[in-house]
């Protein structure tokens, strides 16, 4: 009856990432970044077993010119990184938080959604690592959590530099 908003599977989301993601997205996320000046939609081919040719071309981020993010339903992300599963059942490493009872989703999942997705298509779009940063920054502090703090200092000292 309840269905979760992000479902934790190892399932492969499209034909050329050898990712296997821990978190997907059931619903659109729209953000508004700082991230100004740049017109880009970015594709990936994913699995669609109601086609018959058994996959489609799906969005997976927008960014328009005045800096609104939106990252679509089902796109992927592996959560707060670094983190180490063992035996197939214990995680170690940075928390994703408590889950959030209305969404369903960790609390730093808007956060960790839009920061992954800027990542991955940054040197199509020439997007400054720093700006990437600051918009997670922005998202991560309008979290209830008492660890907001450290994650953006962590992911601005220890996150990609280049």
């Amino acid at each position: 009856m309840f269905k979760s908003i992000v479902r934790q599977v190892g399932i492969k989301h499209c034909e050329d990432c050898a990712v296997n993601y821990r978190y997907y997205s059931r619903t659109d996320k729209v953000y508004k970044t700082n991230i100004t000046g740049f017109d880009y939609t970015h594709y990936e081919w994913v699995i669609d077993y109601t086609n018959d040719e058994g996959k489609v071309l799906r969005p997976r981020i927008t960014i328009k010119p005045d800096g609104t993010v939106t990252v679509y339903e089902n796109a992927g992300s592996d959560g707060c990184t670094p983190v180490w599963l063992f035996f197939n059942w214990y995680y170690f490493g940075v928390s994703n938080g408590p889950v959030d009872p209305v969404t369903m989703e960790p609390v730093t999942a808007r956060a960790f959604f839009l920061h992954d997705w800027l990542l991955k298509i940054r040197k199509f779009v020439g997007i400054p690592v720093d700006d990437i940063h600051a918009a997670f920054c922005t998202e991560i502090m309008k979290i209830k959590y008492w660890r907001k703090k450290y994650y953006c200092k962590i992911v601005t000292k220890f996150g990609p530099q280049n």
